[in-house]
């Protein structure tokens, strides 16, 4: 036992602890984004009542999301931008299309847009982390 320390921890090393995914700043701005859009762009029509409900609702599910992200590994974060991807590309494409083929270019179509990029950011990304998260 001579030349041994006793009562003295070993210091763990860095490769013991494999540290978690830290999600890229720009996730979370681009689901912020797309929520916010996408909140203006349901509060555009119906009853005040209506409005309200869309615009908390969909301003909840954005930052559930958010919080998620920031919490989430490589699989959670690629699922919830690919769910929400999807959402904004059909709401974006379906609304900026018809919008803009009806009243031209304002606000709407504008909002539109908007959601649309931010939806294909997401699900490009979404799709590329999920794919780089199977094995192999």
């Amino acid at each position: 036992m001579a030349g041994k320390h006793t009562g003295v921890l070993p210091q763990p090393r860095s490769d013991q602890v494999p540290a978690r995914p830290q999600s890229p700043v720009i996730l979370p701005a681009m689901m912020a984004i797309e929520g916010v859009a996408f909140a203006i762009l349901l509060s555009l029509d119906g009853s005040a009542v209506w409005q309200v409900v869309r615009i908390l609702v969909t301003l909840t599910v954005t930052a559930l999301a958010v919080w998620f992200t920031r919490r989430a590994g490589r699989v959670g974060q690629g699922a919830t931008a690919l769910m929400l991807g999807i959402a904004g590309t059909v709401a974006g494409a379906g609304v900026v299309g018809a919008h803009l083929a009806k009243a031209g270019l304002d606000t709407v179509a504008v909002l539109a847009a908007v959601v649309l990029a931010a939806g294909l950011f997401l699900l490009i990304w979404g799709a590329a982390a999920l794919a780089r998260a199977i094995p192999g």
